[in-house]
């Protein structure tokens, strides 16, 4: 209800889906503003990303702006979490 809502706001805050999060995801860039990741694909298209399945390139929900959208649109189609490494290949080697 609205004293849960009140609780957490101002305290979590969605991160936005952008190429470092896409890389970090091990997305393709295919071009185009066009990038896939596992089954599905995603289209760019102004600041959100609308995924679409490879095999009837059809778009399956609203446009996708925050990583979180985009861990849960990779569980549903895939069945497992997306990974996601946000070190840096320097912090890595």
């Amino acid at each position: 209800g609205e004293g849960i809502d009140l609780a957490i706001e101002g305290c979590y805050y969605p991160i936005p889906i952008t190429d470092e999060i896409l890389k970090a995801v091990g997305a393709v860039d295919k071009g185009d503003n066009q990038y896939k990741v596992g089954y599905f694909e995603l289209e760019k298209a102004g600041d959100l990303y609308y995924p679409a399945v490879n095999v009837f390139e059809y778009i399956v929900s609203e446009g996708m702006k925050y990583l979180h959208q985009l861990q849960n649109m990779y569980y549903c189609w895939e069945g497992k979490e997306l990974e996601v490494n946000l070190q840096s290949k320097e912090e890595i080697e």
